[in-house]
C-alpha cells in the first residue's frame, strides 16, 4: 500500500494542464532535462513527504488470501505531507493571459468540489492552498510574467506484509 509517487506526479500534471488551461507539453516539472518550453508556460515542482506521527498506524487483521505462512496481513500506514510548488511564466504582464492571473485561476480551482473529488479518487487531500505571489521580472530585457503558489497536500504511504501465526512452542528446562 506504498504511495506510488509516479501516480501522484502525474495526477498533479493533469489537474495543472486542465486548470491552466495549457497544453501537456507547457506543464513541466521543475528540474527536467531539456530546454526551457516558451512561454507560456507552468512548473511543478514537489517537495518530499514528512509524516505527521511520529510513529505509524498499524493494522493487524487475518489475510482473506491466506496461504501457509501469510495467514496474517500488517498494514503499516502513515499520514504524509508534501508541497506543491506552482510556478506560472508568460510573456504579458498583464490582462486575463498574465502569470498572476493564471496562477489565481488555477488556484482558485482548487477549492471546487469536483477538484476536492478529483484529488481525493488519487489519494490526496488539499490542505490548505497559499496566496498567489506576482513575482513579475526582467529576463534579458523584456518583462516575463511570473507568479507562484503553494499547495499543501496530504497521502497515505506505508506498506503490507505477511506474518504467521505461532502454532506450537518448544523449550527445554522449566519455565517459572
Amino acid at each position: 500500500m506504498a504511495a506510488d509517487w509516479q501516480a501522484v506526479e502525474n495526477t498533479l500534471q493533469a489537474w495543472a494542464v486542465r486548470a491552466s488551461g495549457l497544453p501537456d507539453p507547457k506543464v513541466v516539472w521543475d528540474g527536467q532535462s531539456g530546454a526551457r518550453p516558451k512561454a507560456p508556460f507552468v512548473t511543478l515542482h514537489r517537495t518530499g513527504a514528512h509524516d505527521l506521527a511520529p510513529l505509524p498506524e498499524i493494522v493487524v487483521s487475518d489475510n482473506p488470501d491466506a496461504t501457509p505462512g501469510a495467514e496474517i496481513l500488517i498494514d503499516t500506514i502513515a499520514q504524509a505531507e508534501f508541497l506543491l510548488t506552482v510556478q506560472v511564466f508568460t510573456v504579458p504582464t498583464v490582462g486575463p493571459q498574465a502569470a498572476q492571473a493564471i496562477a489565481q485561476s488555477m488556484r482558485n480551482r482548487l477549492g471546487a468540489e469536483s477538484e476536492f473529488a478529483y484529488f481525493d479518487g488519487a489519494g490526496l487531500a488539499i490542505v490548505e492552498t497559499g496566496t498567489v505571489q506576482n513575482l513579475t521580472g526582467v529576463l534579458d530585457t523584456e518583462f516575463e510574467g511570473r507568479a507562484s503558489f503553494e499547495v499543501r497536500l496530504r497521502i497515505a504511504d506505508g506498506f503490507e506484509e505477511s506474518a504467521t501465526y505461532i502454532e506450537t512452542v518448544e523449550t527445554t528446562g522449566t519455565i517459572e
